[in-house]
């Protein structure tokens, strides 16, 4: 849960920062999570790049912060999921 997804970030910022050095600028970034059950349409990034744009149009303006999540589902090869997802999904949907 959240201490992969810190070390993801961390290592993420390391990286990016460490490539583009005094170009980088974390506002340019967009990060989206995902688990097992989530599914991402094929246009998804494009379609996040988009919203993310229109609602940061000038680098001058301070950045609106924002989650973006693809849909979830909860059913989605339900039979291949360990005992405790399969519960969790089945009880999250009635």
């Amino acid at each position: 849960g959240c201490s992969n997804k810190n070390f993801a970030l961390r290592e993420s910022y390391k990286y990016c920062s460490a490539q583009h050095g005094s170009r980088f600028k974390i506002e340019r970034y967009t990060i989206t999570t995902c688990d097992t059950d989530s599914k991402f349409h094929p246009r998804y990034f494009e379609c996040l790049e988009a919203a993310y744009n229109l609602d940061n149009p000038y680098d001058a303006l301070p950045v609106k912060m924002c989650v973006w999540q693809p849909p979830l589902f909860y059913n989605w090869n339900l039979d291949e999921r360990p005992f405790f997802n399969r519960v969790t999904c089945i009880m999250r949907t009635t």
